[in-house]
């Protein structure tokens, strides 16, 4: 997808790789092998090529009742929360949304119609704009029937910790994920819903 002017993405993920970026080092001599290793994210595997310009749909469904919404480290916690909540008969597909500017508004408008409206945006910074503020922008004045926002974001001091213990700490964990996209399915009459998880407030 041809693009003009500035773009704006989440890079960190180990699999991003397009023609003008590479976030793999390059190969020092014949016999090093790093490179030839799949990457992983804390154990988990790479997602594979990510273009300038666009965004990735996981595991989409003709009966998906909620989409799962975020980039770089917190994807990996949707797509945790996904697996499991199709263990309890919950269907959720994940947006990987790492390009935000250009963004893809007619997807975000299509999974809106397809979940009913049942979103949940994850974020690892402050609730106060990231992809939480372009999703909404992007879906201001769309004609949809419903819509149901749930905003997971940080909404403390960082603290240092293994990889998983800040993410519990801020709220945006798989666990959490799953809790607001269970919440989400109970919808059952049209009521516009907005819900910052994580009230924001005065940060210094």
């Amino acid at each position: 997808m041809a693009t003009r002017g500035v773009t704006y993405g989440n890079t960190h993920r180990p699999s991003l790789t397009c023609p003008n970026l590479h976030v793999h080092r390059p190969r020092r001599n014949a016999d090093d092998t790093d490179n030839a290793r799949p990457p992983r994210y804390h154990g988990r595997p790479s997602l594979g090529r990510a273009p300038i310009a666009g965004c990735k749909i996981h595991r989409p469904g003709e009966n998906d009742a909620v989409a799962l919404i975020g980039a770089g480290v917190p994807l990996h916690e949707c797509l945790a929360a996904a697996e499991q909540l199709a263990e309890v008969g919950i269907a959720a597909r994940v947006i990987d949304l790492y390009s935000v500017k250009p963004l893809e508004r007619a997807m975000l408008i299509e999974t809106c119609r397809a979940t009913e409206g049942r979103l949940v945006v994850v974020q690892d910074h402050y609730p106060q704009g990231g992809i939480s503020g372009e999703v909404m922008e992007a879906l201001a004045d769309a004609e949809l029937d419903e819509l149901h926002v749930t905003l997971l974001g940080v909404n403390g001091l960082p603290m240092s910790g293994q990889p998983a213990e800040p993410l519990d700490a801020a709220g945006i964990f798989a666990r959490h994920i799953v809790a607001a996209a269970r919440k989400l399915t109970e919808v059952r009459e049209w009521t516009p819903t907005i819900r910052p998880t994580n009230p924001p407030g005065n940060h210094a």
